[in-house]
Parts: structure tokens; C-alpha cells; sequence
């Protein structure tokens, strides 16, 4: 297969997936602005892994940035500080996700999979942000509720 046809494979894909979500947000009155943004990091066995290929992005009511990747759908949103130290990440519990810093987004505090150790590594630093990504499978896109 010529690389034209895998990447048009590819975001054919992701463009319908695109519009399913697009159909959800409209239906529910939601303001949102998308984009196509590459060079997003994603956390693979404790490994952050640049990927330099585009993604589309719903950023939803500038609360929440939804992303549309290959294999997964993703769900980023920030805490302050305080509220992230305060917040119960065990009902992540079951999910993929990742908490990292928003100016340092590579300073992950989920590691190895120890939720109790994210609020002591939050606690830690200086950030004043942070961020959370809660990943689902693109076969699961028909679970999009967006309330």
C-alpha cells in the first residue's frame, strides 16, 4: 500500500470519528473550537513517546480538550493545584489515564500504576496546574455523552 493510501486510511478514520463527536457536542449545545495539532506526548509503559503526525482536537467550552488519535480517544482537562491534591483519582480506577504537569508535561505523577503516590508527587512540586488524561478506546466512541 503506497503511503498515500495508509494516511488517507488512516484520517479517514479519524475524520468520521471527528464528526461523531461533532454530532454529540452539537446536540448538547456545547461551544467548541477543533484543530488539527501534532506533536502530542503520550504515555506508553511509563514512556512518553512524541508522535509527530496531527490529531484532531475538540477544545470544548475551554474546560476540556478532546482528541481524536489512532487507536484511542482522549480526555484532557486541568486542575489547580489545590483541587488536583484534593481530588479523589481513584475513580480513574479501570481507566488509561496519566496526570502530569501542565508546564512541565512531561512530569508524570502516575507511575507504575500507584494512584495513592500522585498526590504526594502533586504535593512535591511546583506546579501550578495540573493535568489530566483519561484515554478510551476509539471502539467505544458510541459512550460519548459529553454532559
Amino acid at each position: 500500500m503506497s503511503d498515500f493510501k495508509l494516511l488517507n486510511n488512516i484520517y479517514e478514520k479519524l475524520h468520521l470519528e471527528k464528526e461523531i463527536i461533532k454530532e454529540v457536542l452539537d446536540s448538547k449545545n456545547h461551544d467548541y473550537e477543533i484543530g488539527y495539532y501534532p506533536f502530542h506526548s503520550i504515555k506508553n509503559n511509563d514512556v512518553f513517546s512524541l508522535k509527530q503526525y496531527p490529531i484532531p482536537v475538540f477544545s470544548v467550552s475551554k474546560r476540556i480538550d478532546i482528541g481524536i488519535d489512532i487507536h484511542h480517544i482522549l480526555f484532557e482537562f486541568r486542575f489547580k493545584r489545590e483541587k488536583a491534591i484534593d481530588f479523589d483519582f481513584f475513580k480513574f480506577q479501570g481507566y488509561t489515564f496519566e496526570v502530569y504537569g501542565i508546564q512541565n508535561y512531561l512530569e508524570d505523577y502516575y507511575i507504575n500504576n500507584n494512584i495513592e503516590g500522585i498526590k504526594v508527587l502533586i504535593e512535591k512540586s511546583s506546579e501550578k496546574e495540573i493535568g489530566i488524561s483519561i484515554h478510551i478506546s476509539n471502539d467505544n466512541i458510541s459512550l460519548i455523552s459529553c454532559n
